[in-house]
């Protein structure tokens, strides 16, 4: 009764503390969520979410202003508080007669050496060193300790453009020279790069084209609220109506940058600077500007050229990007999530909301967004471990070699990375590692002293193998069932002579097999010559029952596959096992220890027929040799 009478009396009051009610519920619900981390088990993953803090927490979106439009638009409105930061302005030079500005932070440092870390910022599309999102990245670098500098694109930053080139987002070489300058500057300091929009699709092209040239200069990279697939952002900025409204905006500010530089940009050139003056919308702006400007047949063309979602595996570089969920240039349909759950450096961060470079948080936003306590966290974290940041770059190299070979799908590789991943050292390596030191010896002895290519072969992987027992790791379950052995042996055809001659081999390699398998024997090759009825079944080994268990216990480490690869290499003879060891290495896998294994196979049964028949083996290989 009291209620119906409050109603009666304050029916506003009530139906407004009901919708506030209903808008707080939807904000716990909806708005205020953990960050999502795409990026495969790892190294890099682990290293984030140790140093990170921040990913952790859930991000509390202003909540009067978390819509995506409202915190891109007000997210720069209330940055414009803070005050102008004095640079020390370099110009920079460059090949083609351009020139750039290095703008480098000043205040706020002691005495610095020349190895001290350095930090290039990247501003977006119409960004220079003052603008209002760069300043806050600027200020973070400096509290993380490092040093700063902003890289102003040709024309901006209150710098003449000095040739009728500007610059766009899938062209790099502006940033090349200003990187390779800056490591001719300072030698021996670490170098990050950070790019913001634009700047972080200019940067993502930079790390995809340059390669292992990229991973030389830098230690990592960050990018932030990047239109990872141009086709999808330029599709949703020409939505009616607030997304629009923010496309015209950003095309108008393009004119009026060109408009400022019509003396250069006039002539007798592929574009007509009237007709690029009444773009409406940035597409019409890029297919009569910027798509003519550097030689691209069409906009479309372009648009193909700046994309990076299905460029990740070219990145060799360790890199996180934060982007949220609702940004209007790039929504979360463009962002490739799965790519980078793929990827053993490449991180994305995706928060529910924050908008295009907003990010504002709390009641009332101050100096410092969600995205500046972020990127302060990851360049402190970086700088203060460079030794840990060293396993990533290994492990990032060894991905995009194997990407490069071709390997990088396939689910039996990708299961037994994350089996090595989460596996921990045991005693079992080095069991197996006496066990076929006890072999080798045996079957010396019964060849009379002769040494066979195969024996000669194994002896020079013998310290490869002792290193890889030092970071071998298997899960728990290597060694629950033995009566995989048999089962595979079961699928795999194989002709009686042919039997002979690999018989002391898998003997050897039950131990071995991980290390041999990773190579292509040409031996073995040469074997198959000699028996042209070979035939292997491995299809049906792979997709057979026994291979998915086998997938889920079998247990492997990068660095092992590296030091054995390593050593190899350095032999004058490369050995190189065929793809049927691939067989024998899941049995090693998955047997408790080399012991039992011997003990239930057939192999060594028949070790007295195999040593009978080492003497044909020999007699095999040497002609093959021959």
């Amino acid at each position: 009764m009291e209620w119906h009478n409050f109603y009666s009396e304050s029916p506003k009051m009530v139906l407004g503390l009901t919708v506030g009610a209903g808008l707080l519920v939807y904000y716990l619900v909806e708005a205020v969520k953990r960050p999502v981390l795409a990026c495969r088990g790892g190294r890099w993953r682990s290293f984030l979410e140790a140093r990170l803090g921040i990913l952790q927490e859930r991000y509390w979106p202003t909540p009067w202003c978390y819509e995506a439009r409202c915190q891109t638009i007000l997210a720069s409105v209330l940055r414009a508080r803070l005050p102008d930061i004095p640079y020390a302005r370099e110009m920079l030079e460059l090949k083609d007669g351009g020139q750039v500005c290095l703008d480098w932070l000043v205040d706020g440092y002691g005495e610095v050496g020349d190895s001290h870390p350095i930090v290039i910022i990247l501003p977006g599309l119409t960004g220079s060193s003052q603008s209002e999102y760069v300043k806050g990245f600027v200020l973070s670098v400096r509290d993380a300790g490092a040093r700063c500098v902003v890289f102003n694109n040709r024309g901006r930053g209150g710098v003449q453009l000095k040739t009728a080139r500007t610059y766009c987002a899938a062209n790099s070489d502006d940033l090349e020279e200003a990187i390779e300058h800056i490591r001719r500057k300072f030698p021996t300091a670490p170098l990050m790069a950070t790019g913001i929009s634009l700047g972080g699709m200019i940067l993502g092209n930079y790390l995809v084209t340059r390669g292992k040239q990229a991973a030389d200069h830098l230690v990592a990279a960050m990018v932030l609220s990047i239109p990872w697939n141009v086709f999808v952002g330029t599709e949703s900025l020409e939505k009616p109506l607030w997304n629009l409204m923010l496309n015209r905006h950003l095309a108008h500010c393009l004119c009026e940058s060109i408009r400022s530089m019509r003396k250069q940009l006039e002539g007798n050139y592929s574009w007509d600077l009237d007709h690029v003056m009444q773009s409406k919308t940035i597409r019409e702006f890029d297919a009569r500007f910027t798509a003519r400007q550097f030689g691209y047949r069409d906009v479309e063309e372009y648009y193909r050229s700046a994309c990076l979602h299905d460029k990740l595996h070219l990145i060799r570089v360790p890199l996180l990007c934060l982007s949220a969920a609702d940004d209007p240039f790039q929504p979360l349909e463009g962002i490739p999530m799965e790519a980078a759950n793929k990827s053993s450096h490449v991180a994305i961060v995706v928060t529910s909301r924050g908008g295009h470079i907003g990010f504002m948080e709390g009641i009332f936003p101050t100096n410092t967004y969600y995205s500046d306590r972020l990127y302060r966290q990851l360049v402190q974290g970086i700088f203060s471990d460079l030794d840990a940041m060293k396993e990533v770059w290994f492990e990032a190299d060894q991905y995009v070699e194997r990407m490069a070979q071709g390997g990088g799908n396939s689910e039996m590789v990708q299961g037994l990375e994350e089996v090595a991943q989460s596996s921990k050292f045991t005693e079992k390596v080095a069991q197996s590692s006496k066990i076929t030191e006890e072999m080798m010896l045996m079957k010396r002895k019964a060849q009379g002293g002769m040494e066979s290519p195969m024996t000669q072969t194994l002896e020079k992987m013998a310290p490869s193998l002792r290193m890889a027992e030092q970071s071998s790791v298997i899960t728990e379950k290597v060694a629950q069932n033995l009566e995989i052995t048999e089962k595979v042996a079961q699928n795999l055809e194989i002709t009686d002579k042919v039997a002979q001659n690999l018989e002391i081999l898998e003997k050897v390699a039950l131990e071995e097999g991980m290390e041999l398998s990773v190579m292509d024997s040409k031996m073995v090759q040469g074997m198959k010559k000699v028996v042209p009825n070979l035939e292997i079944n491995k299809k049906e080994a792979l997709n057979s029952e026994v291979a998915e268990k086998m997938m889920q216990n079998m247990a492997d480490t990068e660095m092992a596959q590296y030091l054995v690869e390593t050593k190899t290499a350095q032999d004058s003879e490369n050995i190189e096992v065929a793809e049927n060891l691939g067989n024998i290495e899941m049995m090693a896998k998955n047997t408790e220890n080399a012991e039992k294994v011997v003990q239930h196979s057939e192999i060594a049964a028949n070790i007295s027929l195999s040593l009978e028949n080492a003497e044909v083996s020999v007699q095999n290989l040497k002609e093959f040799k021959s």
